[in-house]
């Protein structure tokens, strides 16, 4: 009789501790079971681990075909920014001598526009 008893605590604490997992896992961590479906394809997921403007810097340099880029003033200065669009977006290089350069939108120039986006325009300086 005190044996089942045992038992019957023993297995409460086991559920009660795997709740508790989950709870600390999907409200406290912002931890999502979709990361885990599909994780060796390419790209997958990246919405979120990654800002949107890191990603859309990635998109803009690809579908123009940049090999080597710069970014504005403003870009550099948030170093957060700075070391996840040069990250994200190897191989491709940043140059400080590059004529295509990543500007906040909205940001005054006298750059040639080549490409916009929702965050982010790339412009042809000289």
């Amino acid at each position: 009789m005190i044996n089942l008893k045992n038992k019957k605590i023993y297995i409460f604490f086991i559920v009660v501790g795997i709740i508790q997992i989950f709870y600390y896992g999907v409200k406290r961590n912002d931890f999502r079971i979709e990361i885990l479906k599909n994780p060796f394809q390419n790209n997958s997921h990246i919405n979120y681990s990654l800002p949107k403007k890191i990603i859309e810097s990635n998109n803009i340099l690809k579908s123009e075909n940049i090999k080597k880029f710069n970014l504005s003033k403003r870009l550099k200065e948030d170093m957060f920014t700075f070391q996840r669009i040069i990250e994200f977006n190897y191989p491709l290089r940043f140059e400080e001598r590059s004529k295509f350069t990543l500007f906040d939108l909205g940001e005054k120039n006298d750059c040639e526009i080549i490409k916009s986006g929702k965050l982010l325009e790339l412009k042809k300086c000289q």
